[in-house]
């Protein structure tokens, strides 16, 4: 019975993990290497920061989605960049059947003239949401980056492949998506998409097949013991004898809905307790 609950509980853990968010490193993987018109004028003292100091601006961003996100599973985490909002973003969930994506947008204000820069940016953004170790985080801000030139305002291509509220996230700001290839387009005018991974059902699958192999393996040892075993006592054997056919009367159909259902009770209770806190910030 031990190890029943314990493929369960199992199952549970993995059904709870779906719900995480993963950058498509495929697909980012496919960005061709683009070239950027960039500022050469140079920084007046009063606006130069170091790359630390960028990379910080992208990781309070990063920080803030991954707090918001674990709280609120079903919403949209926003973060401003305050005080001097030059970057923004917001998390678009996966729809039912096409992936959503991270935005960043470059505000107005943000004096970013070279790429370098904006991916200092990204990668730290990247870095905080992600827990990707800064190596790897700037060879995925750079993809990111070619990615999004690569798709420059294709809208048909977002629509196509993505949740459709990508392009409504930001648009009282720009209507453009994508990065251009010239600074001078940037700020104000840039929407980086940082792209979900569309495995959300496969995974759901996959669990629910592993889950069925473990359980199955489970009544197999169960078989092996009965047939082989040696009880020491009468009444071990009375008690194997009334427990193995308990696990055998039980469909493996049951066994999903009972995990399902239990991941539903789970996720009332995340839904009851965002209920409460919005109930005592109003």
């Amino acid at each position: 019975m031990v190890k029943k609950l314990s493929v369960i509980v199992s199952a549970l853990l993995s059904a709870s993990a779906l719900f995480a968010v993963h950058i498509d490193t495929a697909l980012l993987d496919t960005a061709k290497r683009a070239e950027y018109i960039e500022d050469t004028s140079p920084v007046p003292k009063n606006e130069f920061n170091t790359a630390k100091q960028i990379r910080d601006m992208g990781r309070r961003l990063g920080g803030s989605i991954k707090r918001q996100d674990a709280q609120h599973k079903n919403g949209e985490p926003y973060a401003s960049g305050a005080p001097s909002k030059k970057y923004r973003v917001r998390r678009i969930p996966s729809s039912d059947s096409l992936p959503g994506a991270d935005i960043i947008y470059i505000a107005p204000n943000a004096k970013v003239g070279t790429i370098k820069a904006l991916a200092f940016i990204v990668s730290g953004y990247i870095e905080a949401a992600y827990d990707f170790p800064v190596s790897e985080a700037d060879a995925l801000a750079q993809k990111v980056c070619w990615w999004n030139t690569n798709h420059y305002d294709d809208r048909n291509y977002f629509t196509k492949h993505f949740n459709a509220r990508i392009l409504d996230s930001f648009s009282d700001e720009t209507a453009v998506i994508g990065l251009a290839d010239s600074y001078k387009n940037w700020a104000g005018h840039a929407r980086i998409v940082i792209p979900f991974a569309p495995e959300k059902m496969r995974d759901i699958r996959a669990a629910a097949k592993e889950g069925e192999k473990q359980s199955a393996k489970s009544d197999a040892k169960d078989k092996v013991v009965k047939k082989n075993g040696t009880p020491d006592t009468e009444k071990e054997a009375v008690q194997n004898k009334k427990e193995v056919p308990e696990f055998k009367t039980v469909p493996a159909n049951y066994k999903i809905l009972f995990g399902a259902l239990c991941l539903a009770a789970l996720l009332l209770i995340v839904l009851l307790v965002r209920v409460v806190i919005d109930m005592v910030k109003n």
